[in-house]
């Protein structure tokens, strides 16, 4: 691992990874079929923060998730939340690949769950590019989620690398701006506008790649 090129850091979800949108959209990828209901939406954002920081099981999740959303059951909670994880970006293999070639050091911090990140890594040929990551870290394991500053100081713990030698893309703008203030070099990516250029082209004018 070359220490002298700064540690190229992604967010899974909306920069290689693309995610559905809406619970719809999840549900017709997982062929899960919803029912007219009103969300508890208070009750399931907090018990999201508390999916994504490791705080319950999968299985209370999906439990608990079925009952304050309404609008399925809980057997099919499993399907429906593998339903969210759509292919990677295209474009970001050949990325990946080629930052590994010319020895970047490469990770990830993810806001996910252990069910997501389980899935994601189960099999190296359904999301091929995280194979080249040296980094593997993710807000479940962490027991944080972004933009919590806590989460990207242990990142750099974890690592070893220095604030200012993190170049760090991600899809969310709060988050972007949770890792500014830890002085990392932090980029947001839009997800609707081709990650794999866009990543590219800050590589670029930082001269992680050539021009």
């Amino acid at each position: 691992m070359n220490k002298a090129l700064p540690l190229v850091t992604f967010d899974l979800g909306g920069v290689i990874v693309r995610i559905s949108t809406s619970l719809e959209e999840a549900a017709f990828r997982a062929g899960v079929k919803l029912r007219d209901a009103k969300p508890d939406q208070t009750r399931w954002s907090s018990l999201f923060v508390q999916w994504q920081s490791g705080q319950v099981t999968d299985e209370a999740f999906f439990e608990q998730w079925a009952a304050c959303v309404g609008r399925f059951d809980a057997h099919d909670a499993p399907k429906l939340s593998l339903g969210w994880l759509q292919h990677e970006f295209e474009g970001i293999q050949a990325l990946l690949g080629s930052l590994h070639g010319l020895g970047v050091p490469m990770g990830c911090l993810s806001n996910t769950s252990r069910h997501h990140w389980d899935y994601m890594l189960a099999e190296t040929d359904r999301y091929p590019s995280l194979r080249w990551l040296q980094h593997l870290h993710a807000s479940h394991l962490i027991g944080v989620m972004k933009p919590d500053e806590a989460i990207y100081r242990a990142y750099e713990r974890l690592t070893g690398y220095r604030p200012e030698d993190i170049v760090f893309f991600d899809d969310l703008q709060a988050n972007v701006d949770g890792a500014k203030r830890c002085g990392w070099q932090a980029v947001r990516i839009d997800p609707k506008a081709d990650p794999a250029a866009q990543v590219r082209a800050r590589l670029r004018e930082i001269g992680v790649l050539p021009g």
